[in-house]
Parts: C-alpha cells; sequence; structure tokens
C-alpha cells in the first residue's frame, strides 16, 4: 500500500467529507487563510517551504478567530530557531503564551 503526500499548503478533509480547496502555491507571506468549519480530527495540513539563506526563524501559528482585539487564540504556535537549533511549539490565550 503507498501512500501520497499532499500537495503544498492544501487541506484535507476527513474521508467521509468533500472540500472545494485547493493546492495553494508561492502565496504571499504571510499567508492567512480560514479554515472553512474548523480542524476536525482526520484533518491534515501540509506545508512545504524553503527558507532563504538570511532567514533566522519561521513561524507558523492556526488562529482561532480574526479580531484585532481581543487578540484571537493562538491554537497552535510553531516557531522554528535556526540559530539555536530549536523548534518551539506551544498556544497562546489572552496574550499569553502557555
Amino acid at each position: 500500500q503507498t501512500s501520497v503526500c499532499p500537495q503544498p499548503a492544501y487541506i484535507t478533509p476527513p474521508a467521509n467529507e468533500t472540500s472545494n480547496l485547493a493546492p495553494v502555491y508561492n502565496p504571499r507571506i504571510p499567508y492567512a487563510y480560514p479554515i472553512y468549519g474548523g480542524l476536525k480530527p482526520g484533518m491534515m495540513i501540509f506545508i512545504s517551504g524553503r527558507p532563504s539563506a538570511s532567514s533566522i526563524r519561521f513561524t507558523i501559528n492556526f488562529l482561532s478567530g480574526t479580531s484585532p482585539y481581543p487578540p484571537p487564540v493562538i491554537a497552535f504556535h510553531l516557531d522554528a530557531r535556526f540559530c539555536t537549533r530549536s523548534v518551539v511549539r506551544n498556544s497562546c490565550t489572552n496574550n499569553v503564551f502557555d
């Protein structure tokens, strides 16, 4: 049995649901796109990219909400820091990282 990786920035719905989302190539950064209906068990998000040679880090945030105030909850935060060879994963509620 072989598996095929989804395309970059493609959101795969659970097997019993369909989606009209298409792969996104070379989006403007920062890239923001709503996930209608939210994330559900069985869904997968595949992100692929290559940082520039001068990059010191990159960050991916999944937000719950879009309002500027109060700030949205960061349900998932990933920060890859090249100079310290570390990856930080956490969340943020009420402007406080957990």
